[in-house]
């Protein structure tokens, strides 16, 4: 039974692999052709048409990339630095499309070293989902946005808060959140956060969402060292 189980497992990995393959090209050369046609525009068209075609394209790379982490099992674990690998995630999501002007990241250590033994790529697919939430909560009408990072070592576990200001979540929405596949996003699915804790959990963590007095949300991720 488990090497029945294990040779099913293969088959659905290869297969999400080539089915993201063939997504994945088509994909960069609409994103390429896109490019070209606005460099070829000289301003014509609405510079906001872009972005949003952009957009879309980076969302659907996303679910793409969802797909995968939900195929492909940890079967391999390493250990890394979970404080190096955030501070890289903060600074590649700085730059993405989701992440407005108005939001600022904190970030703070009480001791360093926070060596895990993990999938770091699928690790860090937990934190770039946790981000863009943070970062898609927050309004363009707060003046000073703010995700706060906070990393404790207390025994033998490392626990990340991740807190924003953005419009918080009501108790009846986590109850919802809690039960899978539900978001509070009008166009949203709830894959990303099913997938976040699906991920954790395969690495013996926890995930808890609460929201916070006066408003915004802290995400709480627990691992083991």
């Amino acid at each position: 039974m488990n090497d029945a189980l294990s040779e099913y497992g293969r088959t659905i990995e290869e297969i999400a692999a080539g089915l993201a393959h063939d997504i994945k090209n088509p994909l960069a050369f609409v994103r390429a052709s896109l490019e070209l046609l606005e460099q070829n525009d000289n301003g014509r068209t609405n510079s906001g048409s872009y972005s949003a075609m952009r957009r879309e394209l980076d969302r659907i790379n996303e679910l793409v990339i969802d797909f995968l982490q939900i195929a492909r099992p940890v079967t391999k674990t390493v250990p890394f630095d979970l404080y190096d690998m955030i501070f890289e995630v903060i600074e590649i999501a700085k730059a993405a499309y989701y992440v407005k002007e108005n939001i600022k990241f904190e970030i703070d250590q009480v001791s360093g070293g926070f060596i895990i033994n993990g999938d770091p790529g699928k690790l860090r697919r937990v934190f770039v989902n946790i981000i863009k939430n943070a970062a898609e909560a927050i309004d363009d009408g707060i003046d000073s946005g703010i995700i706060k990072i906070n990393i404790q070592e207390k025994n033998r576990k490392i626990v990340i808060k991740i807190t924003d200001n953005g419009h918080g979540i009501s108790n009846e929405d986590l109850a919802r959140i809690d039960a899978g596949h539900y978001s509070t996003k009008p166009d949203g699915n709830g894959i990303g956060l099913y997938i976040t804790k699906a991920i954790i959990h395969e690495h013996g963590g926890t995930l808890a969402l609460a929201g916070n007095e006066g408003g915004g949300c802290t995400v709480t991720v627990t691992l083991f060292k």
